[in-house]
């Protein structure tokens, strides 16, 4: 995990574009009112949470800076079982959700940032 977190934060242009969709039951937020390429902050939700949950503490604030949001599911069908502590899984698969979100949004790929709460910031 803390492999994925340190790959994330460096994310810049070199973001793949041939990325999958989003993840089932992650949430994605653009700002209604927009003016050119967003920051986008991720956020991974906590133990025995879920990604709908951990958007909504981000929310006001992102709304307010005018940033996207996107709140990651751990991935069940990838081994999570209800904390991304516990995951084992590969960080590609973070990657490419940030990626798909990156490349179909007006997301400005030099300012991509990592937030997570409990079991999602180890």
């Amino acid at each position: 995990m803390r492999i994925a977190i340190a790959w994330l934060l460096t994310l810049t242009l070199s973001l793949r574009a041939d990325a999958s969709p989003p993840c089932e039951q992650c949430t994605f937020e653009l700002p209604k009112s927009r003016d050119g390429a967003l920051p986008l902050l991720v956020v991974l939700h906590g133990d025995r949470e879920r990604a709908s949950s951990a958007a909504g503490r981000w929310r006001a604030a992102a709304k307010q800076r005018g940033w996207a949001v996107l709140a990651l599911q751990c991935p069940v069908d990838q081994g999570c079982k209800d904390s991304w502590w516990r995951w084992n899984g590969d960080p590609s698969w973070l990657v490419d959700r940030v990626a798909a979100v990156a490349t179909a949004g007006p997301i400005d790929r030099s300012r991509i940032y990592l937030a997570g709460w409990s079991g999602g910031a180890t």
